[in-house]
């Protein structure tokens, strides 16, 4: 999910992992290597970003990216978007849980909330849920 980017990428170790700091889940900073727990943190930074229109992190430094990524709560999607459903500030915080083992344990069971997601905004009359 993530790419080298100019001075914004972060090397864990030579060769093996490369991760756009942006996007980089706690666990990958703090050198406990990348699963799929941290591909969803990351997914969950992409989703936060597309639903609000700014990356969640907005500080200047790198050194300032990495402490949020560590101890900061990305802000809730309904603190930006106020006419958003909460589901997504549920789906989301799941999502940008900072231990791998609160996230969703697989893309399977994400899918699954965004389903249900989907048809209770239908249920609603929702214009997002198209």
């Amino acid at each position: 999910l993530a790419h080298a980017v100019g001075e914004e990428t972060l090397v864990t170790s030579p060769g093996q992992v490369r991760a756009t700091l942006m996007y980089t889940a706690p666990e990958i900073l703090l050198r406990k290597g990348p699963s799929p727990a941290s591909d969803l943190y990351s997914l969950g930074l992409i989703g936060l970003e597309m639903l609000t229109g700014s990356v969640p992190f907005s500080h200047r430094t790198l050194a300032g990216i990495a402490s949020a990524q560590l101890g900061e709560q990305p802000p809730s999607v309904s603190s930006r978007r106020p006419g958003l459903s909460r589901w997504w500030d549920r789906v989301l915080e799941k999502l940008l849980a900072k231990e791998p083992a609160m996230r969703y344990r697989s893309a399977s069971d994400l899918s699954k909330d965004l389903e249900a997601l989907a048809t209770q905004l239908s249920l609603m009359g929702d214009p997002a849920a198209s």
